[in-house]
């Protein structure tokens, strides 16, 4: 379920220079046969982004976005998209979300709903009650904003597996399988499947926790990986 990777293995096999963004992504590069010594660990450029990014001040433009993260209580945020997630999986994802706010009148989500028509019509049959906000899409650094305000995210994404530990935001991932497996070995990840009871209860008890999350280590990098890949061509340039 990863169309992407089509594209990697397209890319790599045109490539000089491999900058892996984990350990685990270099143990995948050699089993598929690059020399060693062409193989980087670098981390992951998105995480130098990210920093960025919050780094700038500004308001969040989306006016539904700004006053969800305004807003006390609890705060879920919620994106789903994936062609293989369309249909029961899809549903069963958004009963777990009515069920979540239900259950405790403190909890509200924020869902931008991704412009496919299938999403959009399933979010507007299925999305209905009143502590449920549907959005337009966000652009990235109000994303990243709202992110970090909220107190868990649900989604089927890829890249937020990768933004989450950076925010200090807990992620759900209504997945059956992820390739971002690293995320599952910190607490900051749980790899629920779109099972409606399994993604209430690990949804829940991310919002009940009394104490915060423990700090751990990003192990999608430490946002100096630019630098780190410029030095790296540098010195291949030079010989």
């Amino acid at each position: 379920p990863f169309p992407e990777e089509m594209n990697r293995s397209a890319i790599d096999s045109l490539s000089t220079l491999y900058f892996a963004p984990t350990p685990g992504n270099a143990k995948t590069l050699l089993r598929e046969g690059v020399p060693k010594s062409r193989i980087f660990t670098t981390g992951n450029t998105v995480i130098d982004s990210i920093r960025i990014l919050l780094k700038k001040k500004g308001t969040i433009k989306n006016r539904k976005a700004r006053a969800f993260t305004a807003s006390k209580g609890k705060k879920i945020l919620l994106t789903a998209h994936r062609r293989e997630s369309f249909g029961k999986p899809m549903i069963e994802m958004f009963e777990a979300v009515t069920d979540l706010v239900s259950l405790d009148d403190t909890r509200q989500v924020l869902y931008p709903v991704h412009p496919n028509p299938i999403v959009q019509k399933t979010a507007k049959r299925f999305l209905k009650h009143p502590r449920i906000i549907l959005c337009s899409p966000l652009e990235y650094a109000d994303f990243l904003k709202t992110a970090q305000s909220s107190d868990v995210i649900l989604s089927d994404s890829g890249g937020i597996q990768e933004e989450a530990p950076t925010l200090k935001t807990p992620i759900v991932v209504l997945r059956k399988l992820t390739e971002r497996r690293e995320l599952m070995r910190t607490h900051w990840g749980k790899l629920s499947g779109t099972e409606r009871k399994k993604i209430v209860r690990d949804a829940s008890s991310y919002l009940k926790r009394k104490t915060p999350i423990r700090a751990i280590k990003n192990p999608f990098g430490d946002g100096r990986s630019g630098p780190r890949i410029a030095g790296i061509i540098a010195r291949f340039l030079r010989q």
